[in-house]
């Protein structure tokens, strides 16, 4: 009697995962997007700025040719986009520049460069009205010549990296540093093959409750030259990850996506070329619904070790 009890509590036991649909992707306004293309964009907690990253852009501080500039665009009294531009407090020169984080209320940004060195992290403080001198963060064992991008937590104590190491797998790895309780970081370790592959994986971003990792590769297969992909953590490790999943071909194209982020678990942008040869940034929205899944194959077990035992 106590198996076949397991047996038909198995039967009537259900497993929810949430899965993710998404509304059609909208390209922003002429005010954000241009004829140069435009990248990894973030929106600030209140949902009132938007930071992005611009390349081959003349305007930029090291020209057409130079490195990506941060572009910032703020909405008016009206709640429309006003006129970006990359006067940014200082924030650019002619390397890479990027905002890669956020805190929660707004007043801390981290920054793609080291500034006296042209590459590695810094961040800036909103200090009495206005924005401090970025300063660097030291990330030991951290290849900052081969640098791709990376993503900084709200908390301060995560750091994603996309770089060339010679622990990679492939071309640009994903890369995790952690903040330990004395403020040290640690040195970057791979994500491992479940993320990493022989191709190149970039633009990572984590979840506000750091169980999920979004990013872009053209290594795991897909629709198109590379798309954006949600893998879980396990185990509580930062090392150990499920199957990555495709976010689907509402999000993903034939082209090239990446930089993908979600403000508030709902606002979803990304940057993509579909409609031509540079990126731009798009829009969506997540659209949850919890997914019933009966766990069939245990029950099938069960079911069979019980009939051997009656």
């Amino acid at each position: 009697m106590r198996f076949l009890f397991i047996v038909l509590t198995l039967f009537t036991c259900k497993a929810y995962s949430q899965k993710f649909d998404f509304t059609t992707p909208i390209k922003l306004s002429m005010q954000i997007n241009s004829a140069a293309e435009e990248l990894s964009p973030i929106l600030s907690p209140d949902g009132k700025t938007l930071y992005f990253a611009r390349a081959l852009d003349p305007n930029n501080i090291g020209g057409e040719m130079g490195g990506t500039d941060i572009w910032i665009v703020k909405k008016n009294s009206s709640g429309e986009w006003q006129k970006a531009t990359n006067n940014a407090y200082g924030w650019n020169n002619k390397y890479n520049n990027a905002v890669i984080g956020i805190n929660k209320n707004g007043t801390v940004v981290y920054l793609l460069n080291a500034y006296e060195r042209g590459s590695g992290i810094s961040f800036s403080k909103f200090t009495n009205g206005n924005w401090t001198e970025p300063e660097r963060i030291s990330i030991p064992g951290m290849n900052q010549n081969d640098l791709a991008g990376c993503y900084m937590n709200s908390n301060f104590d995560v750091l994603l990296l996309s770089m060339k190491s010679k622990k990679s797998l492939g071309l640009e790895d994903l890369f995790v540093s952690l903040k330990d309780s004395i403020g040290s970081w640690s040195e970057p370790a791979n994500l491992g093959s479940s993320i990493n592959t022989g191709g190149y994986e970039i633009s990572p971003f984590l979840s506000s409750n750091g169980n999920q990792i979004y990013f872009s590769s053209n290594g795991h297969g897909g629709y198109g030259d590379s798309d954006i992909f949600m893998a879980e953590r396990l185990y509580d490790s930062w090392t150990v990850w499920g199957k990555p999943q495709n976010l689907g071909k509402v999000i993903n194209s034939p082209k090239f996506e990446a930089y993908f982020s979600i403000q508030g678990d709902s606002i979803v942008l990304f940057s993509s070329n579909r409609d031509g040869d540079l990126a731009d940034i798009y829009q969506s929205k997540v659209l949850e619904r919890n997914e019933e899944i009966v766990i069939k194959d245990s029950v099938n077990r069960i079911v069979n070790q019980t009939k051997l035992l009656l």
